[in-house]
């Protein structure tokens, strides 16, 4: 439901929009979600570790949530902070001028904190309906909003981008007071250990989602003002190669827990035994994707986006492989962070970074430049994780 809504909302826009307006609503898509799932899903996938380890030893989790909020909130101050003093260069290299697209971005990272956080808790203490239910609803409410601004002729991105950042808020507020008996007194937080792993979490989860999203990151940044069409069409077509990553969002959001079950228990063979079949499954998926996505991949993309979204087999495939080859480095990278080596599994992202940044500036052509850059990158990290 989660990766359907997401795909309304983007088509949506780019029906609405064209090509040119489309690339700064979905470059503002990627920017979020470099950020906001870069910083604050590491709090989540820490308070999925630790609400799960007490509800096993009977022990309350509420000073765990405490700490985790204090740090949410602070990581947001410091990034409005930084969004208020580069909101010139923000709107000039990513935004195409729009003020409302900045407000929309600061507004998605307050939002997506609060969001985390409350999946943290929930994912942690076994309440998976609660969690499907506000992963819908993130896209569904988004997608309404959407389709009533087009029917009342929106075709300015910035209303979009408004509607973007203010979801995950009434999600997150939605969701979290039903569960509010969750946060139950408990010892108290190992603060320095907690520190030291959110710190390695972080830097992974923000260089696995500037892995992903650099691509088109970095097109728009290089592009001149005559490419933008041809930026919003390459963004389309990675949202339709991305196809994959969606159904492997279902599988990643139970995927930690159990792995740390696993691991708290010492059952390192029925750990091991997960990561292998989780493996195989997301190798099957990637690849029935790839194939599909280089046999009807450009059909797809007017279809979804429009007749004036256009974009080669050959590139669209490669988007694809190199998603698939992504999401089997993101479930090595779910092992190691269930045993307890997220520092490993951040160096490995690292050096999938450097890799891109190292590849994009050579004699090619743009696009050719972020397609190696993009597959090697992915390919290093993978091999690394």
């Amino acid at each position: 439901m989660t990766g359907l809504a997401a795909y309304v909302f983007l088509s949506l826009t780019a029906h609405v929009l064209g090509p040119t307006k489309y690339a700064s609503i979905s470059v503002l898509w990627s920017v979020v979600f470099v950020v906001g799932p870069g910083v604050f899903l590491p709090l989540q996938q820490i308070l999925t570790h630790e609400f799960a380890y007490r509800r096993a030893k009977k022990l309350g989790a509420r000073p765990v949530a405490y700490r985790a909020t204090l740090i949410a909130g602070f990581l947001v101050l410091f990034l409005l902070i930084c969004i208020w003093t580069t909101t010139p260069e923000l709107k000039k290299y990513l935004f195409s001028g729009s003020t409302e697209l900045v407000i929309g971005f600061a507004l998605a990272l307050i939002g997506y904190s609060m969001l985390y956080l409350v999946f943290g808790i929930l994912t942690g203490s076994g309440r998976f309906g609660y969690f499907a239910i506000g992963q819908s609803l993130d896209g569904l409410l988004r997608v309404l909003i959407c389709i009533i601004l087009a029917i009342v002729g929106i075709k300015s991105a910035g209303p979009y981008g408004i509607v973007f950042g203010v979801v995950p808020a009434i999600v997150a507020i939605v969701i979290f007071v039903p569960n509010l008996h969750l946060l139950k007194a408990g010892p108290p937080v190992d603060s320095r250990a907690m520190s030291t792993s959110l710190t390695w979490l972080i830097i992974g989860s923000v260089g696995s989602q500037l892995l992903v999203n650099g691509s088109v990151i970095s097109f728009k940044i290089l592009s001149t003002h005559i490419d933008q069409a041809q930026v919003g069409s390459f963004i389309a077509g990675v949202v339709i190669a991305r196809i994959p990553l969606f159904l492997f969002g279902a599988i990643q959001s139970t995927l930690l827990p159990q792995l740390s079950t696993h691991s708290h228990a010492g059952e390192y063979r029925r750990l091991n035994r997960s990561i292998i079949l989780t493996s195989v499954l997301v190798a099957i998926i990637g690849v029935l994707c790839t194939l599909g996505i280089f046999m009807i991949g450009p059909w797809a993309l007017k279809i979804v986006f429009g007749h004036r979204f256009v974009l080669g087999r050959a590139t669209m495939s490669i988007l694809a492989g190199t998603i698939s080859i992504y999401m089997l480095a993101m479930v090595a990278a779910q092992g190691l962070i269930a045993l307890g080596k997220a520092a490993y599994s951040a160096i490995g992202w690292i050096i999938g970074s450097l890799v891109f940044l190292g590849l994009l500036f050579n004699s090619c052509s743009l696009l050719t430049r972020i397609e190696l850059a993009y597959l090697s990158a992915t390919i290093a990290s993978f091999i690394a994780e």
